[in-house]
């Protein structure tokens, strides 16, 4: 939807595409309004998360209003995750999009994850799993664009692929690979986990 020389944040860009990218891998989907509707649900769900309440629990209380919007929105959340999990569940073991195939998998007793775990799983998924990479995104496309050496080089990498390369083709481009790692390096998505040097 973007047209040449249009201004734009990163950031914004990026979650919007990934959270297209995840609500396709998890849900299948095939139509582009069902997929709005589920994105819209969850960005404004997690517009409503806020660090007050998330570090003082004395402020989970029904009178703080951001409490409020917050249990509004994970309702309206959840709600959609469990009528998408109610019309899947019959179709489970001939579909492949990642929901499916929760649904389908069993835990070494042979039980199933009840509709709890698959909430929570879904939540890791859509909440965790798009922001950090839109982050990570935005980071690898600041990093580039401060070294126009490695920018030039990425882009004929690309471009050795084609005018219309199928998505896993750029799994396989090392430059691109050692780009991303080297973002990661420079800005770990996640702080807490400390690195180790594996050689010199």
């Amino acid at each position: 939807t973007l047209s040449e020389g249009e201004r734009f944040t990163m950031l914004d860009f990026g979650q919007s595409l990934t959270l297209d990218v995840i609500l396709a891998a998890v849900f299948g989907f095939t139509e582009d309004a069902e997929r709005d509707g589920f994105a819209k649900v969850v960005a404004e769900y997690m517009e409503t998360l806020h660090p007050s309440f998330m570090f003082a629990a004395v402020l989970q209380h029904p009178l703080w209003p951001p409490w409020r919007r917050f249990c509004a929105a994970r309702e309206a959340y959840e709600s959609m995750i469990r009528k998408k999990i109610d019309e899947l569940r019959p179709q489970a073991a001939e579909r492949e999009d990642i929901l499916s195939m929760m649904l389908v998998a069993e835990f070494d007793d042979g039980t199933k994850m009840n509709e709890r775990e698959l909430i929570e799983q879904l939540n890791t998924l859509l909440i965790a799993g798009h922001e950090t990479t839109a982050i990570t995104m935005a980071w690898a496309v600041y990093w580039l664009f401060r070294n126009p050496v490695s920018l030039a080089r990425t882009r004929e990498e690309i471009e050795t692929l084609g005018p219309n390369p199928g998505p896993e083709t750029y799994t396989k481009l090392p430059y691109l690979d050692a780009v991303i790692r080297e973002s990661l390096r420079i800005r770990p998505i996640v702080t807490e986990a400390l690195r180790t040097l594996t050689g010199p």
